[in-house]
Formats: structure tokens, C-alpha cells, sequence
């Protein structure tokens, strides 16, 4: 049963691999209650405190260069923030394996995340296999069956926006 609070949420990253050294850069988390949005939202860059290979940031845009002028925290700053934001709700993410790995990984290193609770979480991606008839479950797509409006496909605020209107939509 699905829980009252809803946190639809995405990630940037240095790379594919958490367990290999890739990083949080950006955050971005939109709550829900009931399936009503509340604008209680937590969006956040993150200094990685390594560098940001070229072909990432030819994904997402960020570079190292933009977060050190924003002055973006390290994650050690913003984690507690991140971790209370989330707790006790139903998480919510378009391709959940890949950020529940970067947020276990950076939650769970620095003491964040109560070891073997299991977080609830729906994969909107899996989700649309039983929604949709489309070949494809990337988000675009998803967005595009749905008549829902994406900004840019690789800025967390946005792919958090979209997923939640796809969850709306249906």
C-alpha cells in the first residue's frame, strides 16, 4: 500500500557506477501528499570533491567550473538535509535502480541510512511497462505517450517535475 507522502525524485552523477567512485551532483526531490503536489521540494548541486569526466557533462551540462562558482556544498554538508527530506516517504523515480544506488551509496557511507531498512519505492520505468504500449520506457517517450511536458531530460528539477506529472496522469 502506497504510503501518504510521496517524494518523486532524480539525481546527476559523475558517471554510471556509485560503487565505483561516481557522485551525486544534483538533487532534486518534489513531494507529494495524496497525489497532490505540496511545493515543499529540496533541489540541490553538489560539489563532487573529484572531477566530472567530459562525457558526463556533456550529458547533464554541469561542470566543475559552474558548481565552484555557485559555491555548491559537498555532500557532507547537504546529506542530513537529503536524509530527513526523504524519511518516512515513498520514493518515487524514474529508473530507481540507478539513483537508489547513488543515494544508498552517499546515505549509507556517511551514516545516513538506517542499514537494512527497506525504503518503498516505485520505478516509474517499470510502472509504464503496465501503463503504457510503447517499446521504449525512457522518460521522454513515457512523457510524450502521456502528453506530459519535459524541460530538460538531464536536469534533476525537470526529470523530477516530469515523472511526477506522468504519476498524475495516471
Amino acid at each position: 500500500m502506497a504510503r501518504e507522502r510521496q517524494i518523486i525524485l532524480d539525481t546527476e552523477t559523475t558517471g554510471l557506477y556509485a560503487d565505483r567512485g561516481d557522485r551525486m551532483l544534483e538533487f532534486a526531490g518534489i513531494e507529494m501528499k495524496k497525489r497532490q503536489l505540496t511545493m515543499n521540494n529540496l533541489h540541490l548541486y553538489i560539489h563532487p570533491d573529484r572531477d566530472i569526466p567530459e562525457e558526463a557533462a556533456a550529458v547533464h551540462g554541469i561542470t566543475l567550473e559552474q558548481l565552484e562558482e555557485r559555491n555548491a556544498p559537498k555532500f557532507e554538508q547537504v546529506g542530513r538535509q537529503i536524509a530527513d527530506f526523504l524519511r518516512g516517504a515513498e520514493l518515487i523515480i524514474h529508473n530507481a535502480r540507478f539513483d537508489v544506488g547513488f543515494l544508498t551509496q552517499a546515505l549509507g557511507t556517511r551514516g545516513l541510512l538506517d542499514r537494512g531498512a527497506r525504503v518503498p519505492r516505485v520505478c516509474t520505468m517499470e510502472w509504464a511497462r503496465h501503463f503504457m504500449t510503447t517499446p521504449s520506457r525512457r522518460l521522454t517517450t513515457c512523457c510524450e505517450v502521456a502528453g506530459v511536458e519535459i524541460g530538460r531530460h538531464h536536469n534533476a528539477l525537470d526529470v523530477a517535475l516530469a515523472a511526477a506529472g506522468l504519476l498524475r496522469h495516471y
